[in-house]
Formats: C-alpha cells, structure tokens, sequence
C-alpha cells in the first residue's frame, strides 16, 4: 500500500512540475500595434524633399534618390498648409521629417499612405 501511494505522490509531482513548465513556455501575445504609427518608431529621415500638398495632412513625395512616389499622412497638421491649385505633380513644399513604422492590418486593394512626423515645412513659391 505504501509503495501504492508513493507511486501516486510521484505521479502528481511529476504532473505538477510538468503543468508549471508548460504555463511558463507559454507564449506571451504582443500588441502588434504597440511601435507603429505616429507613435512608433521612426524607419526613415527625410531632409528637404520636394512634396505636394494635397489636403487633410496628406502630401505626395517624390523621393529623389528613387523616384519614386511615396504618400505620406501628417500626424500633426497645420491650418497654413495650403493645398496645391495644379493638377500635376508640381511641389509646392519642401518638407523635412521622420517617416514612421507601419501598422500593417492586413492586405489592401489601395496604397496606404505612411504617418509622417514632420520637422521642417517651407512653401515653394
């Protein structure tokens, strides 16, 4: 009998130690959302760059070293910012900022402009 209970009592220690060890592997779950956006953190520094300004804190760069086209959002906006009057791609700012980090939520049918955080803004006349 005693033997019986021992082989019990190793069973449960066992069985305990094997439930501590399978909670403390648990994965913890991370807010994908914690370092990104206009909070998170910056990917890219951009210096002087030629923008347009479209409205509502949104400007399209056309980045100099690629040539690319970039869209980019405001975090902060300003209400002397003034939306460019042509139709064509014609700068009408030079901007300087951080480009910040992402929030991917999944794919999208449209191109998702980046937050920006901007540091420098002058008109171009």
């Amino acid at each position: 009998m005693n033997k019986y209970i021992s082989k019990i009592k190793g069973g449960v220690l066992l069985f305990g130690i094997l439930c501590l060890l399978a909670i403390s592997c648990k994965k913890k779950e991370t807010d994908p959302y914690a370092n990104c956006g206009c909070a998170g953190e910056t990917t890219q520094i951009i210096n002087n760059e030629k923008a347009k300004y479209l409205g509502y804190g949104y400007f399209t760069l056309i980045d100099s070293k690629t040539q690319i086209f970039v869209g980019l959002r405001a975090c902060k906006t300003d209400t002397i910012w003034k939306k460019s009057e042509s139709d064509s791609l014609v700068a009408n700012y030079i901007i300087s900022g951080e480009i910040k980090k992402g929030c991917f939520s999944g794919p999208r049918l449209m191109v998702q402009p980046v937050d920006f955080v901007v540091t420098k803004i002058e008109k171009i006349n």
